[in-house]
């Protein structure tokens, strides 16, 4: 019985331990970090589907067809993981879509065409040889100012193609009169639309023109819906978006006017490579070019210090000099809050603020506060 015993003894503590090494439950918040975590994926209605869209207050003609549903199921169950991935770059270029929507004056729906066209990729290409977020091709690119040649392709520039997306976005609504039938003219071109107008017999909505359109965007319309849904609702379907890390997410803009080789650079700021060509995917070279200060340089906020202590190091003198400063007020306000606590008066604290080590006598009791100010 004893032996018994101690086997089962020694059988419970293996069994504690397995289940104490189980992946924790919150690795499901980075569908990569347990790819044996499979999230329970929730079953909803087509009616429930149709209440949410209801819900969603848009520019656009927003209505639940076979198509709509098909795409949010593939958003939302097929292909999930997919998904996630989509929601995880929201963070990183939809502050600036709203930023450019917002000083044009614009419908902020517009973003989500970009999560249609390139899936928040600035390097996607298709296979007709549109490129960048907003999947321009490169004559209407250069019809709307981007440059495009053999250095640099400013349809894959974040912040340059957004601005000419919303400039002929903005276009097409003038021509229509509507935003979904200038969606679908930034899909189709304004031809197409006005082609299938005609055959309409002159309809002027786009549900009513649709079966007129190219096959392609009649798909368009309902993928930019089902990509709002995704937005609004990705959390009634259990889905996490992935974490981006930190030195993609949180960046600094560079202005001034000097080359770079991204190997080298990439070295000096101690980053992979990888990294410098993800934040500046419009460049087509091994480097930065040459230019007169028209171009941004993109670098993860973590390395500003140490670019300009490379490469600007007066004015890395005035970053510290700062610093010591804004540390020095947070050492004043510590000492304010010592005053207020021991009713010390604020004049004697400022007559020792450029020595490094005090004593301050209170009620006969020594209390020292040692700060270095040098």
């Amino acid at each position: 019985m004893h032996k018994l015993m101690t086997v089962v003894s020694k059988m419970t503590a293996i069994i504690i331990l397995a289940v104490l090494t189980l992946p924790q439950a919150n690795a499901h918040t980075n569908p990569t970090a347990y790819n044996g975590y499979v999230e329970p994926v929730p079953y909803f209605s087509k009616s429930e589907v149709e209440s949410r869209l209801d819900n969603i207050s848009s520019v656009f003609d927003i209505r639940y067809t076979t198509e709509v549903g098909k795409r949010i199921k593939e958003y939302t169950v097929s292909y999930r993981i997919a998904g996630e991935r989509l929601l995880g770059k929201v963070d990183l270029f939809f502050p600036l879509f709203e930023q450019k929507i917002a000083e044009k004056n614009l419908p902020q729906e517009l973003k989500y065409i970009a999560v249609v066209e390139s899936n928040l990729d600035p390097t996607a290409r298709s296979s007709s040889g549109a490129a960048g977020l907003w999947q321009f091709m490169k004559s209407t690119g250069r019809m709307q100012g981007l440059e495009i040649n053999d250095k640099i392709d400013e349809r894959k520039d974040p912040i340059k193609s957004t601005e000419a997306a919303l400039d002929y976005l903005e276009y097409l609504h003038g021509k229509f009169g509507d935003w979904t039938l200038a969606m679908a003219a930034y899909n189709c071109g304004p031809g197409g639309v006005r082609k299938a107008i005609r055959k309409s017999g002159g309809k002027k909505t786009y549900w009513e023109i649709r079966k007129y359109l190219p096959s392609e965007t009649r798909k368009y319309i309902p993928r930019v819906i089902a990509a709002m849904y995704l937005m609004q609702y990705y959390h009634e379907h259990n889905l996490v978006p992935v974490n981006i890390e930190d030195d993609i997410k949180y960046v600094y803009e560079i202005k001034d006017k000097k080359h770079h080789s991204f190997n080298q650079l990439a070295a000096q700021l101690d980053l992979p490579v990888e990294t410098l060509r993800t934040l500046n995917p419009q460049f087509k070279k091994s480097s930065f070019p040459k230019h007169d200060g028209d171009l941004i340089l993109i670098i993860p906020n973590s390395k500003y210090e140490r670019y300009v202590e490379l490469f600007h190091p007066h004015l890395y003198k005035d970053i510290l000099a700062d610093k010591k400063a804004l540390e020095y007020e947070k050492l004043k306000m510590e000492i304010a809050a010592r005053v207020e606590i021991y009713r010390i008066n604020i004049t004697e604290i400022e007559k020792i603020k450029h020595n490094s080590v005090h004593s301050i006598r209170m009620r006969n009791q020594p209390i020292i506060l040692n700060f270095e100010f040098a």
